[in-house]
């Protein structure tokens, strides 16, 4: 992993999301409340095609943490959603 928790971020959504062949774009929702987590989005390929992707909470949540701990401080409200747009 980089020294990026953004990157490391991005990197583990696309690990961790259902196949999406030749995808130039992402966009995810990550959402996590108490006893609530989900990620889920859409890969966007060349030719309007659209391809709705999911990730595994477990395999995400690492990088999940690491991303909010660079902009939280222990004890801070967390936001409820976070809509990264990639590409």
């Amino acid at each position: 992993m980089s020294n990026d928790a953004t990157v490391d971020l991005i990197r583990s959504l696309v690990d961790a999301m259902g196949p999406a062949d030749g995808w130039e774009s992402l966009a995810m929702i990550l959402e996590f409340g108490e006893g609530f987590r989900s990620a889920y989005g859409y890969a966007y390929s060349p030719g309007d095609v659209i391809t709705p992707v999911a990730c595994e909470w477990p395999r995400i949540e690492a990088a999940v943490d690491a991303y909010l701990c660079g902009y939280y401080q222990s004890g801070d409200k967390l936001p409820v959603k976070l809509r990264p747009k990639f590409g």
